[in-house]
């Protein structure tokens, strides 16, 4: 009997994977025609078509080795119902294998292990952000199963001659000598294009997730120093030169923009004519054209670029409430009596942006729930979801809630978010007419490149003259001539293909100011690292402020060379899970290929094994073993100028036991929020708290979990807790009805009436809308109550 299980296991399982190999080939047509539509379809297409067949072909055989023991094992324990499972496994990796390409031709990148970097939450809005989903878009994935379906059962009926089943199994062996077959490697392609063109994406998604979780760093072995960060403060003074002396404590602006690349700006730019305000500043500015991000995405730019900090494993923000002692331009700003204000159009909580600002000291943040009702969200995609409100708001918003203060200096730090997927923006009509004019200027082979990203190309348009905008506000304030301006972006627009693997982290870097005596290009390599170090030295020269004598920046002073010049050395992180990247200075490392940076960021590539290459990947693997240890031992900084948690918010042994034994360790807000609620009911009010503080850890301004903290201490009769809660609530959320109704209701169920009343007048003034009459009127009559009653009796 078991002879003859055996004999069938192999036949099914081997025309089970021949059939799986005709579905991935398809796939791959499928792919093909999804590509061509996408613009992103290389110049010598069939040779590579030819490559990527083979790249499925020898993906599923080491696959079909892999799986070949556990398949025959269980036929022969349970029979024929084994096929059943190897169908569904069969399906998933089908479906994934489509999700996967799917990914890649919406962005232009294969997906790597940065998906195992975000949380549900993040990546559930990244998603619902990239594309409006049809029925068009499902329509790969319904013909796929159905295919599936149609001849998973028809190729059992098929009996395979011995030398068939001889080959599929030899393949198979050869499969596992020839292992690097089942993922290309890029030196054998031309152009990057050509690479991820030809790969098969599970595999490379495989290959990149397998890596990250096998690679093994030690985190508590590094260089002799316990503190291998810690050096004393390069001071030179870099900026002085082209300013006037300052006479008072200047204003920072900071503007971030969402994926502005240095590909969009400068007179030699590819997708040229897209910012004609910043190109036009840029030429009455200190304009770095070659500085690098040091992140692929926006995860990695406010500790990057006003800190200089490390990235640990999915981003320096990721740490969270863990956060290792740190400076940053920001906290130490605040020390010398700096205001410091934030101004974002989305969830602020994403990517713990909040957690981050927070542990600054910064004085506001501005978010999607802190508009009124006089501004309107961005229009919803057909999810219904809308990142928040556009960069033109967020600009105007700020200067209502903060006009000029001559008192004070302020640093402001504006990130926008329209030159993001899905690249909606108010009056886009306007804009892409304003495109079409640029096209026209272009040759026919721009022309189409422009027509093909033309909602991205006019979405820059509209947040340049959003800028253009904003500056004009600036220049009618009085604190207009003491101010600098420093914009930048977080890195490279995604969905454009990028020219090489540097060009991921390419940006421009503008600083300008009324106080600029000259304008000046730089053509040298600086990195977002190095803004913190440069500002920090000019502010200690022009001002006189103090500033540690020891820290931890990974930047050094911007590099001021003319003409084309690369110094820095440091490593760069292109998405959370991958730190593959690496600068040395005119030599750099990508995923282990070794190129040598020309003008203009070019790349030629090295030859493999060169001592270059050697020491590129000597740099790296210490740079990953310096990053695993000061964040596992907390050893970035060693004087504790950092925020740390606020004492309620540190809980104790049995605290976490208990935490974890009611199974809310892994929730995310919304789940934390229901699991709250839901021991309010059984007034189990210790238990509701522990989950709100837990809660509140990572998502400080997730004012509907405060709030039920707040009523927790309200029923047991603790007024000063309660409203430390709810007055938290406002302050975090002047708009939110919500929060200001509890206020009033926690000093009516204490008999504050008098103050009752003033906290109603003072929330119908910020949100008129709201009706709190019948809490004046309630309030009024407990007074009058209270008042025509007799004195009690002695």
């Amino acid at each position: 009997m078991y002879k003859e299980r055996f004999q069938f296991a192999v036949q099914h399982f081997c025309l089970s994977y021949g059939l799986l190999i005709v579905l991935f080939w398809l796939v791959r047509i499928a792919e093909f025609v999804l590509v061509s539509e996408a613009n992103l379809f290389p110049e010598h297409p069939m040779p590579l078509m030819a490559a990527g067949f083979a790249f499925d072909l020898w993906f599923c055989l080491f696959l079909s080795l892999v799986t070949f023991p556990f398949y025959v094992v269980s036929y022969l324990i349970i029979g024929p119902f084994t096929r059943y499972f190897l169908a569904i496994g069969f399906i998933l990796f089908l479906l994934v294998d489509l999700a996967l390409v799917q990914y890649y031709v919406q962005t232009t990148l294969p997906l790597s292990a940065d998906f195992w970097g975000y949380s549900l939450a993040d990546i559930q809005t990244t998603v619902n952000a990239s594309a409006d989903f049809s029925i068009l878009t499902f329509v790969p994935f319904m013909v796929v199963l159905a295919l599936f379906f149609y001849t998973y059962k028809r190729v059992q009926e098929i009996f395979l001659p011995n030398w068939a089943l001889y080959m599929f199994y030899g393949l198979a062996l050869v499969s596992s000598v020839f292992y690097v077959l089942k993922t290309p490697d890029a030196t054998w392609f031309t152009t990057e294009n050509d690479y991820t063109f030809s790969m098969n994406k599970m595999a490379f998604f495989a290959e990149k997730s397998g890596r990250f979780y096998t690679e093994d760093i030690d985190k508590n072995s590094v260089a002799d120093t316990e503190y291998p960060l810690v050096h004393v403060a390069d001071t030179i003074d870099v900026l002085s030169p082209y300013f006037d002396s300052l006479e008072q404590k200047p204003n920072l602006v900071f503007l971030v923009i969402e994926g502005l690349g240095g590909t969009f700006v400068g007179p030699n730019a590819r997708y040229g004519g897209c910012t004609p305000f910043l190109d036009s500043l840029a030429q009455h500015s200190l304009y770095w054209q070659n500085t690098l991000s040091t992140t692929g995405r926006t995860f990695g730019v406010l500790s990057s670029l006003f800190g200089s900090l490390p990235y640990n494993d999915k981003g320096f923000l990721e740490t969270g409430s863990n956060m290792p002692t740190h400076l940053t331009l920001l906290s130490l700003l605040k020390q010398h009596g700096y205001n410091v204000h934030y101004f974002y159009g989305g969830n602020s909580n994403f990517d713990l942006q909040d957690v981050f600002l927070e542990k600054q000291g910064v004085d506001y943040i501005l978010s999607s729930d802190k508009f009124p009702a006089s501004y309107q969200k961005l229009k919803a995609n057909s999810e219904g979801f809308s990142w928040g409100y556009s960069d033109e708001d967020v600009f105007k918003r700020s200067l209502e809630l903060f006009p000029a203060d001559t008192a004070k200096p302020t640093l402001s730090v504006y990130l926008t978010l329209n030159t993001h997927e899905p690249f909606r923006v108010p009056n886009q009509p306007k804009y892409l007419a304003l495109l079409d004019k640029v096209m026209h200027t272009k040759t026919g082979t721009e022309q189409k490149n422009y027509k093909q990203y033309a909602l991205e190309l006019s979405s820059l348009l509209y947040t340049d003259d959003a800028i253009r905008n904003l500056m004009e506000a600036y220049k009618k304030r009085p604190d207009y001539t003491n101010t600098i301006f420093v914009i930048t972006g977080d890195h490279r627009m995604i969905p454009i293909p990028q020219v090489n693997r540097i060009d991921r982290f390419h940006v421009p870097l503008i600083v300008f100011s009324p106080k600029l005596k000259r304008s000046q290009t730089f053509s040298s390599v600086n990195t977002h690292h190095d803004v913190t170090p440069t500002l920090l030295s000019f502010l200690q020269h022009q001002t006189g402020m103090t500033f540690p004598y020891q820290v931890h920046w990974l930047g050094k002073p911007m590099d001021t060379t003319v003409t084309f010049h690369s110094i820095r050395d440091i490593a760069l992180m292109r998405n959370k899970n991958e730190l593959i990247d690496y600068i040395d200075g005119e030599y750099f490392l990508s995923d282990n290929i070794a190129y040598r940076i020309t003008p203009k960021l070019d790349l030629e590539r090295l030859a493999r094994g060169s001592p270059e290459e050697k020491q590129l990947k000597a740099k790296m693997t210490a740079f990953k073993q310096m990053n695993k240890y000061v964040f596992a031992n907390n050893k970035i900084y060693n004087d504790s100028l950092g925020k740390t948690i606020p004492k309620e918010f540190n809980f104790t042994y049995l605290e976490k036991l208990t935490l974890r034994f009611m199974g809310v360790e892994g929730m995310n807000p919304e789940q934390l929020l229901a699991a709250a609620y839901k021991r309010t009911i059984v007034k189990q009010y210790n238990n509701a708290r522990l989950i709100c503080k837990w809660c509140l850890i990572t998502s400080p301004n997730f004012i509907d979990v405060r709030l039920v903290l707040g009523r927790t201490y309200a029923w047991e009769g603790n007024y000063d807790e309660a409203q430390k809660q709810f007055s938290e609530s406002v302050k975090r959320s002047p708009l939110n009805g919500e929060a200001w109704r509890a206020l009033i209701d926690n000093e009516l169920l204490f008999g504050h009436y008098e103050k009752a009343i003033e906290i109603s007048k003072q929330a119908h003034t910020i949100i008129p809308k709201r009706d709190y009459t019948d809490r004046i009127k309630e309030a009024k009559a407990s007074l009058k109550r209270l008042v025509s009653m007799p004195p009690p009796k002695i």
